[in-house]
């Protein structure tokens, strides 16, 4: 008896020993092509693990990648997002059918691009859009839509639940009951002194080939049904607002004259953010 609970703890310890060094390698990958915060990096590496483990969730987070201005490597963070998270679909646009569809079947990562202009666009699809959003964030998420049956129509029930991440320019672009189901990852344009490998996607595919392989090898059963009866607590002191104005905050300038001078004029005190 005691053989077997030393056994269970010794699985216990690799285990986690296996998922430190996984996370590590995630987090050195992002860093190989992407310049961000600290923190979202550790975020990126542990949802994209969360991708491959969403079956052990009621709920997802889901990713808001935006920034002030154009060529910030929004594109980019999607990009090589795709190469690691669980069936990626990167995707700039699709119709509302198909996006549903999709999802029912298949519950891909959606990543989808430019949702400041699609949100700008067509107010019919940006409503539906914005209900599939609202509603695919849980497990019991649901949208109804009409379907033909035979000369007639019915209605038909979607499973829209499912991981996503969006990415586009300005932080309010989205409805807030999107931003509210997000978390916000802000980013600026790279600075002279910041360094990165440029991507190239053949190249990146084969590096994060076996870096996905060993996510979809640590997502064992005996993982999922700790997730599952997993009860974390939440962090003391911390409301969910708070957590969305801290993971909001920036920690490096923009070389884009223009945010700068912005930002000058609504700070008369300038603040350097470690």
């Amino acid at each position: 008896m005691l053989t077997a609970e030393i056994d269970k703890a010794l699985a216990v310890i690799g285990a986690q020993r296996e998922l430190a060094q996984l996370l590590d390698d995630i987090r050195a990958f992002l860093k190989r092509y992407l310049v961000l915060r600290d923190c979202h990096y550790d975020i990126l590496t542990v949802w994209t693990v969360h991708t491959f483990c969403l079956d052990a969730f009621d709920f997802t987070p889901y990713i808001n990648i935006w920034s002030a201005t154009k060529e910030s490597g929004k594109t980019l963070l999607l990009q090589v997002l795709s190469l690691l998270v669980c069936k990626a679909w990167l995707t700039g646009h699709t119709t509302v059918g198909a996006l549903i569809r999709k999802i029912d079947t298949q519950q891909p990562t959606l990543l989808l691009d430019e949702t400041d202009r699609t949100f700008a666009g067509d107010k019919d699809y940006k409503q539906k859009l914005t209900g599939i959003l609202n509603a695919g964030h849980a497990r019991s998420g649901i949208y109804t839509m009409c379907v033909p049956k035979g000369n007639e129509y019915t209605t038909k029930d979607f499973d829209v639940f499912g991981a996503k991440g969006y990415a586009g320019i300005g932080d309010d672009t989205l409805p807030n009951t999107v931003i509210s189901r997000s978390i916000p990852i802000a980013m600026k344009r790279k600075r002279g002194d910041e360094h990165v490998e440029r991507f190239r996607e053949r190249e990146a595919k084969e590096r994060a080939a076996p870096l996905k392989k060993c996510i979809e090898a640590w997502v064992t059963q005996e993982i999922m049904s700790a997730l599952r009866a997993a009860r974390p607590k939440p962090a003391p002191g911390l409301s969910p607002r708070g957590m969305t104005a801290l993971l909001g905050e920036t920690n490096h300038s923009d070389d884009d004259d223009g945010v700068q001078l912005l930002r000058d004029i609504f700070e008369p005190v300038p603040r350097d953010v470690p």
